[in-house]
């Protein structure tokens, strides 16, 4: 989050946008309405949200458990300062070793994905680092990643502990 209070919701929200007005004929037409509305609205809402969230928390126009989790992710938000945009490249010696020990029907991007958030999140006192299962999906855009790809992975590549509730710890060993 910058120091205007633009994240990456708020960038997110205005990409979609930005997307369905560019590309009307690969969106649906209620996509398309309902980005209309958003358009129109997002931003006066959105200041009002955080306006909301300068008032103490147990103010009485306060509601809810909802305010108080979102008013959390935006103390971290806040607390964190920006994002990272480290950008991790493979060489070329483990391009080369991770497409000959990738299985044919996984896209080598998933394994390049995850290797670079390895290398951008391990800690300094440990091999392991808590593999967020659930995000993964998301960023791929389907559950293929989960359901089908994560199980074929080989422990060649990386090792694995048991999946719970979206998340896992994961170790690479290339």
């Amino acid at each position: 989050m910058d120091d205007n209070g633009v994240g990456w919701f708020y960038r997110h929200v205005h990409g979609v946008i930005d997307f369905v007005r560019d590309n009307p004929a690969l969106v649906s037409k209620t996509a398309q309405n309902n980005c209309e509305a958003l358009s129109n609205g997002f931003d006066k809402e959105w200041r009002n949200k955080v306006k909301q969230f300068q008032t103490p928390i147990f103010s009485r126009s306060t509601k809810g458990a909802w305010v108080l989790r979102f008013d959390d992710i935006l103390a971290d938000a806040l607390e964190l300062g920006a994002l990272r945009k480290d950008e991790i490249d493979l060489s070329p010696e483990d391009m080369q070793v991770v497409a000959a020990l990738t299985p044919k029907d996984i896209p080598t991007e998933v394994i390049h994905t995850l290797i670079a958030y390895y290398r951008a999140n391990k800690p300094e006192d440990s091999d392991w680092v808590v593999l967020p299962v659930a995000s993964f999906d998301a960023y791929f855009g389907s559950t293929n990643f989960s359901h089908k790809w994560l199980v074929k992975i080989p422990d060649t590549i990386l090792t694995r502990e048991k999946q719970s509730f979206g998340v896992c710890r994961y170790r690479v060993n290339i």
